[in-house]
């Protein structure tokens, strides 16, 4: 395998992994992780059903970027950088507000929110892109001329405007 071939997987293997571990942090301890999400003083009546749906939204996107089906890979990606979009948001607004908090990214206790906390949601947010803009077997990347979602791994996935090819089997 190539390092070209080789880097997404890395990439998915390193923002996989991250994710998977934050999850499960936060899984661990709930009401922590809900105390943790109140004190950024944003929506703090939603810290309850943040701090469950929000972890296991990150564990399944984790898990679906190692998925064989490169159009899921896809979507785990998008989901994270959806994910950290938001993520990117709080964390920064904590900072501007200047709110001394816990980050909570990795469950209770993860250390305080910071300029690097911010540089760090942001690396991972360009790890995702990447991941989402990958360009598929024939080169065209989302959003590319050929439109569609062109994954070349076999599977009949429509191309825009074109219904999907049927695969008769012999």
């Amino acid at each position: 395998m190539s390092v070209r071939a080789a880097f997404p997987w890395l990439v998915r293997g390193v923002l996989g992994g991250i994710f998977a571990y934050a999850a499960l942090g936060k899984l661990a301890d709930p009401a922590g992780f809900a105390r943790e999400i109140a004190n950024y003083q944003f929506l703090p009546d939603y810290a309850q059903h943040v701090a469950v749906a929000l972890p296991a939204t990150e564990l399944l996107a984790a898990l679906v970027l190692f998925a064989p089906d490169r159009a899921w890979r896809r979507a785990g990606a998008l989901a994270i950088a959806a994910l950290l979009v938001v993520l990117l948001a709080a964390v920064t607004s904590v900072v501007l507000r200047g709110i001394n908090v816990d980050c909570g990214c990795f469950g209770a206790g993860s250390g305080e929110v910071t300029w690097l906390t911010v540089l760090r949601n942001a690396a991972l947010l360009a790890a995702a892109i990447y991941l989402v803009r990958l360009p598929d077997s024939s080169g065209e990347s989302v959003g590319g001329a050929a439109g569609g979602v062109a994954d070349g791994d076999g599977d009949d996935v429509a191309e825009a405007g074109r219904p999907a090819r049927s695969r008769v089997d012999p």
